[in-house]
């Protein structure tokens, strides 16, 4: 969270908790390293937002990103910034997380 929010934190290592109820921008961006070389195809990544729920029912509706990452080429390593905005409303209390997941690690 920026240092001049208030009432956004982040709990327990990854939840996004929002202390007052209203309508947030809510903005990430993440940089994935692919070290693979298979020429074949890229790999990719599924980013999306999950409210207030440790499994797949708090998965957030319109939320879901596919980014592909380029493979290395040479001594290269292929690099994505993934960056996404949301303009998303929440009451006091809720929380996000960012999952993700990718089709090699």
């Amino acid at each position: 969270t920026d240092a001049n929010s208030i009432g956004v934190s982040i709990v327990s290592g990854n939840q996004i908790t929002f202390a007052n109820a209203g309508v947030y921008n809510i903005e990430y961006s993440i940089q994935f390293t692919n070290t693979n070389t298979n020429s074949s195809a890229n790999d990719r990544v599924n980013i999306w937002l999950r409210k207030n729920d440790t499994g797949t029912p708090g998965d957030v509706a319109d939320t879901n990103s596919l980014f592909q990452i380029p493979n290395k080429v040479g001594t290269n390593n292929g690099q994505l910034i993934a960056a996404i905005n949301y303009v998303y409303q929440l009451d006091a209390t809720d929380f996000l997380q960012l999952m993700w997941l990718p089709t090699t690690t």
